[in-house]
């Protein structure tokens, strides 16, 4: 009995082996097959990272594991019967409505689209884009991933890492993981407009900006215009939410328009009295909600906006007890951050008590906490590492505590400029307006590290990309600056025609956007090099040195630091000025590559036609002008460099040219007697396939000696004077017998 128990144990973890291999190979996942797949992480407050992850376990759980380990993030995560659920990346432990989204991006609509499957049974393949972001759905979704409607990220695979707002994110921080690429001006777009005073948003492969006659929507690549809209101007940025452009204007409303035409979705007026500059508040959007504060233009005080971003309708607003000018809100844990300029006065153009930082709760509007100061606050505030950071008219940079409790002050002068924060340095200029200027990093304890002066008062925000630092100055001769890490001079640009500079630079996809008072809308980026050559001599041959110029290509900016030469037959070249030969004759396609200091290139590719070679031919004897007689033999050589001699002809004076014995070398039985004495002429070629050589001649002496005691004809002479002699002979005989 135990026997067949062990053979019926045996038989069942047989077949259980049996199925479960069954199983596996039925199964796309590979382990042992790897492939890249890109992800999103987008937190929904403007912070994205991407990452390429490589995997050999193709599910997207596997992917998104791996992007996290690599960006250095949380993940946080439960298993259940229904699969995986991610409820943490990075510090974002998102509650209820708001949830880590599992996307996928659909390459032939170019949008994002909800999952329909979870991430630990979604199957990738190689080249694949999926996302996370973590949002909240829009109200009366069925859960139908089919009919999502979002909040969509966004960032793309055109615009990875887009500039959405006037200060790129939720908390202002001025900082982008992109990177400025070189510092050439690749287009500027004029306006028409008296200034642009707004600070640019980036994404898809557009470039927003208000100005003070219109609203225009720009193609990054060209600077061509896309649409504008005459209806949206002034001095408001633009913030970019779910494929929607949302922006204040100088008529008191607020609009939200379509990213793709510009056409109106809807307007709420927010500003009764919007006198000349109607909003200058820039917007911010956080789960469906826009944030925005008002100037009153009688004297009055403004408000703090939540509305709702989906149809305009207000869902809260609070008195900031004065005026906000030029400062827009910041969102953090909860709460909404925005500073005061004061009362205006319309007679005096100036301003008045109160002024001060505001805390708002970001769900009902409640006051939470203020912070008075003694001069207006023009700059929006930008928080950190549970700090809040803004500059005073009244020369100083503060920080408080989220609760708005004082951490420390430094003077740095008249400020209107925001605070940008990267790697916990904080970057900030200084500088009323007529006055010189200064820029400044400090650490987040308050510690000057350095300050830079620029060549005038610096009243645009910074900002902060790849460990460089941009900002302009709002001078007659406004100049946009980029310094280093360490407040070195990397480069600067002054816009022609000269102007001030109010706007503040964004970032994406490689390049630096900005406006100037001058009316146009600057894009700086690198240009890439021109790659041009020249070539002598102009029909070479084979086995013929070409010379190969490569002094007609240029960098606008940089330098050319590599010249790379594809020369068609298999081989390469490097260096400005090249030397080559080629073999054989033929059409070849020769390619330059240069690259410049920024790693750009560019290339010019020319097709040669190197022409055949002839081949040679000599004649080695007779000599020139020698005497010859008899049978004479003629020899010589051929040579063909690019090929082989297919024959050699010889011909004597003007007869026919005919093929001699031999190629490489050759001779000619020449029967000397068959010609007149004097002088002949010998002509020999040779012949490769393709082409003749030149004719080699020379000239020589027939003379054939004459036989000794021999007179031509002779014999003829003597057997006519026999015949005559015995014709005559026989007619006297005749005579005689008569």
């Amino acid at each position: 009995m135990e026997k067949w128990k062990i053979i019926i144990v045996g038989i069942v973890c047989m077949l259980t082996f049996v199925v479960l291999n069954a199983q596996i190979a039925d199964s796309s996942v590979y382990e042992d097959e790897s492939i890249t797949v890109s992800v999103l992480v987008d937190f929904g407050d403007g912070i994205v990272y991407w990452a390429d992850a490589e995997i050999t376990n193709n599910t997207a759980f596997n992917a998104t594991e791996n992007t996290c380990s690599y960006l250095g993030l949380e993940l946080g995560c439960s298993w259940s019967e229904y699969g995986v659920w991610i409820y943490q990346i990075g510090d974002k432990s998102p509650i209820y409505p708001e949830y880590w989204h599992f996307l996928l991006w659909n390459n032939t609509m170019q949008d994002w689209e909800y999952a329909s499957e979870g991430c630990g049974d979604y199957l990738l393949h190689d080249g694949e884009i999926i996302g996370w972001s973590c949002i909240s759905d829009k109200p009366g979704w069925d859960y139908n991933p089919a009919t999502w409607p979002g909040p969509k990220p966004v960032a793309t695979p055109v615009t990875k890492y887009p500039w959405t707002s006037f200060r790129h994110d939720l908390y202002h921080t001025g900082c982008s993981e992109d990177f400025v690429v070189g510092n050439d001006v690749l287009w500027s777009y004029p306006t028409e407009s008296w200034g642009i005073s707004s600070t640019p948003a980036v994404a898809d492969g557009r470039v927003f900006a208000t100005a003070w006659n219109g609203f225009y929507c720009i193609n990054e690549e060209d600077g061509s215009l896309i649409w504008e809209n005459t209806d949206v101007k002034g001095q408001s940025s633009p913030a970019l939410y779910n494929n929607h452009v949302i922006i204040g204007s100088t008529d008191g409303n607020l609009y939200c328009l379509e990213m793709v035409n510009g056409s109106e979705l809807w307007n709420t007026t927010i500003a009764p009295d919007p006198g000349f500059t109607g909003i200058s508040s820039s917007p911010v959007v956080h789960n469906d909600k826009v944030f925005i504060g008002t100037f009153n233009s009688t004297g009055g005080i403004g408000h703090l906006y939540c509305m709702n971003a989906n149809d305009g309708t207000v869902i809260w607003k609070s008195s900031t007890e004065s005026s906000v000018y030029f400062s827009s809100p910041a969102v953090s844990n909860g709460k909404v951050f925005i500073g005061t300029m004061g009362l205006y006065n319309s007679t005096t153009y100036s301003w008045s008590p109160p002024y001060g930082l505001y805390c708002f709760n970001e769900t009902n509007g409640e006051l939470l906490w203020e912070y008075s100061v003694d001069n207006s606050i023009g700059s929006s505030p930008t928080v950190f590492n549970n700090k809040v950071f803004f500059t005073c008219k009244n020369g100083g940079l503060y920080c408080l505590n989220e609760n708005g409790g004082f951490v420390w002050e430094k003077n740095i002068g008249s400020s209107v400029s925001s605070p940008s924060i990267c790697d916990n340095k904080i970057f900030v200029g200084s500088g009323s307006f007529g006055s010189a200027g200064k820029f400044y990093c400090f650490d987040e304890n308050g510690n000057k590290l350095w300050e830079y002066e620029p060549n005038g008062p610096v009243q645009s925000s910074p900002v902060i990309a790849n460990n460089k630092i941009y900002f302009a100055t709002n001078t007659e001769n406004g100049t946009i600056y980029c310094l280093g890490e360490d407040g070195n001079l990397i480069w600067e640009y002054i816009p022609t025609p000269n102007q001030y500079i109010l706007s503040s630079p964004a970032v994406a996809d490689g390049k630096l956007f900005i406006g100037s008072d001058n009316g146009y809308l600057y894009c700086f980026g690198d240009k890439d090099p021109v790659a041009n050559f020249t070539y002598t001599p102009v029909n070479p041959k084979t086995n013929e040195e070409v010379m190969f110029n490569a002094s007609l290509s240029s960098d606008t900016v940089g330098n050319i630091v590599n010249y790379t030469w594809d020369f068609g037959d298999d081989t390469i070249g490097y260096d400005e000025f090249v030397m080559h030969k080629y073999d054989y004759p033929d059409e070849y396609t020769v390619t330059l590559t240069v690259t410049d200091d920024e790693g750009t290139n560019d290339t010019y590719t020319v097709n040669i036609k190197i022409a055949n070679t002839p081949p040679t031919v000599s004649i080695s004897s007779p000599n020139e002008g020698g005497k010859v007689k008899g049978p004479v033999m003629i020899t010589g050589t051929a040579d063909d460099t690019d090929g082989s001699v297919e024959k050699v002809e010889i011909k004597i004076d003007d007869k026919e040219w005919v093929e001699v014995e031999g190629m490489s070398s050759w001779s000619y039985s020449w029967n000397t007697k068959k010609v007149s004495n004097g002088y002949h002429t010998i002509s020999v070629r040779a012949y490769d396939g393709s082409d003749y050589s030149d004719m080699q001649s020379i000239t020589v002496n027939v003379n054939n000696e004459k036989e000794r005691g021999f007179i031509p004809g002779f014999e003829i002479t003597i057997l006519l004077f026999g015949s005559s002699a015995a014709l005559l002979w026989t007619v006297i005989q005749k005579k005689k017998r008569r």
